[in-house]
């Protein structure tokens, strides 16, 4: 463990003071922290184009009943163009002033989405994950004196702009906290900010794993997927004889892709650890690390990422490498705001009620929320105190950034309150959009019906998700309609028009998503109701969609036809 790591956790603990206090009180009472959010909002709003459109008044609009008759509920739709009007450079559209960058997110008709990202909407983000990083300082010790690894950010990303000259993108992770304490994380932190230029998915895996393996005092890693870390390790099974050479030498190998400056540079901010080599081959072997990697790094306490749904099949494949480290429930996080953060020790992630006007939009009797285009009646909706255990409902969010209660298509059901408080604990269930999110790819029906356009699927075609290892997507096609091999060049087809998509592509270019692939079946619909049913399922339940998100019956599928 370094001096320094001791210095700058010691520094956040005192720097976040402040933050971590006001989450305190906002869950202590969600009613006046929310009612005083919602004020604001209501001002800052009013300043804007869309505040003008809307007629919003921010002398009365404030309150909650004005507040539901006056701000429609919204998808993004609603707030493109807004956001193309932001773009091309203009100011005051969605929120005062001027946006610091344009994050993309998934879009739904196969298009990426553009998020304004501003100085405001980055403190909302801050008010949530600055307390949650100083609960886990204060709740286990044992990270104090640790460095950290988080991976939010794509490997690799490409300098782009708007037409407007809007950057895409923010340069580093560490961006999302207030600038001093920004500072103090990339102490804390043991990848060089470098290792973010890295262009080749392979070479930016492999410096990481060389920064890591340096790192004897590592304690805490956040990332999002389970399988994220799981294709990591399988990595350093295969590259752990030239990594260890690399940690000894203060080298990168040859065969890493890397400009050479950039290379220079990371070699120096890594540096040559030859001790660190030498104990590592005597704990652990020259040949291959050992299936139990609390053996390469003692200190690691504590791993945060994503428990629930369909990254509940991931983790344990990923537990299997570190069967003593605790595994932390990740919050729900987006790139349009914050819903909910792991925090003290309650048993499921607590809503982030400090961050954003947070409303519930209570599912139906059949537990399916309004359509993505169906017109909502704004006072259906609840203020987040209101949402009691049992409850499952889609979140709606008013962010700073300038999104008005959107429509985030997030289910979370509350599975208790925080002691003594009105403040719900939530557990991400799944989508209402009826998209599929294995691995963070958000495939929703309208990306994948307007790639069957652009493709030419036949009739009767549709795709769903099939679990394992590498978990992937099966077109499947009924065998009257189509030859193997011109079903083999559609799937094909089909995999690179939904790369097109941002968090598809990085799905495949992390390995967390196999390629698309095809399997041809006689009477393909009624082969699948017939699985559908034998797994448990209702008859009937499979909606005329091109996409069937539920997990488990394109494995029982392929089983049953061998």
């Amino acid at each position: 463990m370094g001096l320094g790591a001791r210095v700058a956790t010691t520094a956040w603990q005192i720097g976040a003071r402040r933050s971590a206090q006001r989450f305190a009180a906002a869950v202590a009472d969600p009613i006046g922290a929310q009612d005083a959010m919602r004020i604001e909002a209501a001002q800052r709003v009013a300043a804007t184009a869309r505040g003008r459109a809307l007629g919003i008044d921010p002398t009365r609009d404030g309150s909650i009943e004005r507040w539901r008759e006056r701000v429609p509920i919204a998808t993004y739709e609603d707030h493109r163009p807004y956001v193309e009007r932001i773009a091309s450079g203009e100011h005051d559209v969605l929120a005062p002033g001027p946006v610091r960058c344009m994050e993309p997110t998934g879009g739904t008709s196969g298009d990426d989405k553009l998020v304004p990202i501003n100085a405001a909407l980055l403190d909302e983000f801050a008010a949530a994950t600055t307390p949650w990083v100083s609960d886990l300082l204060r709740r286990y010790p044992r990270l104090r004196g640790g460095r950290a690894y988080w991976a939010v950010s794509p490997p690799g990303r490409i300098e782009e702009r708007t037409s407007g000259g809007v950057a895409i993108g923010l340069e580093a992770d560490t961006d999302y906290f207030p600038p001093l304490l920004a500072r103090i994380v990339d102490r804390m932190l043991g990848l060089p900010r470098g290792v973010s230029l890295i262009r080749d998915l392979d070479a930016s895996r492999y410096v990481t794993l060389l920064a890591l393996l340096a790192m004897e005092d590592l304690a805490l890693v956040s990332v999002w997927s389970p399988s994220f870390l799981t294709l990591a390790f399988a990595a350093l099974d295969r590259r752990w004889s030239t990594l260890m050479q690399d940690l000894a030498r203060g080298t990168i190998t040859a065969d890493i892709d890397l400009p050479d400056e950039l290379r220079r540079e990371l070699q120096r901010a890594i540096g040559a650890q030859p001790a660190r080599a030498r104990r590592l081959g005597k704990s652990c072997g020259a040949a291959a690390p050992p299936r139990d990697l609390g053996a390469v790094w003692p200190r690691l306490s504590l791993i945060s990422c994503w428990t629930d749904a369909n990254a509940a099949r991931a983790l344990p494949a990923m537990r299997e490498r570190v069967p003593t480290v605790e595994i932390q429930p990740k919050g729900l996080l987006s790139t349009e705001g914050v819903t909910s953060i792991p925090w003290g020790a309650n048993h499921a992630p607590v809503l982030a009620v400090a961050s954003h006007v947070i409303e519930l939009l209570p599912v139906d009797a059949r537990g399916s929320s309004p359509p993505r285009d169906a017109t909502i009646d704004g006072a259906s909706a609840r203020s987040a105190h209101e949402l009691e255990p049992g409850m499952i409902a889609e979140v709606l969010l008013t962010t700073a950034g300038g999104f008005t209660r959107y429509r985030t298509f997030d289910l979370v059901e509350c599975v208790g309150r925080v002691a003594g408080t009105d403040t719900p604990l939530v557990r991400f269930v799944g989508r209402s959009d009826h998209a599929s999110d294995i691995a963070g790819e958000k495939l929703t029906p309208e990306t994948v019906e307007a790639a069957f356009d652009e493709i030419g699927a036949p009739p009767g075609a549709f795709l769903a998700p099939v679990a394992g290892t590498v978990p992937a997507y099966v077109l499947v096609l009924d065998s009257a309609t189509i030859s193997t091999d011109a079903s083999e060049a559609l799937a094909a087809a089909l995999d690179a028009r939904l790369a097109a998509q941002h968090h598809y592509a990085l799905c495949r270019r992390l390995g967390q998503l196999g390629p698309v692939f095809a399997l041809r079946v006689e009477h393909s619909t009624a082969a699948w109701e017939r699985v559908a049913v034998a797994s448990g399922q209702r008859a009937g339940s499979r909606k005329d969609s091109v996409l069937d998100s539920r997990m488990g019956l394109a494995d029982a599928l392929i089983a049953s036809i061998g």
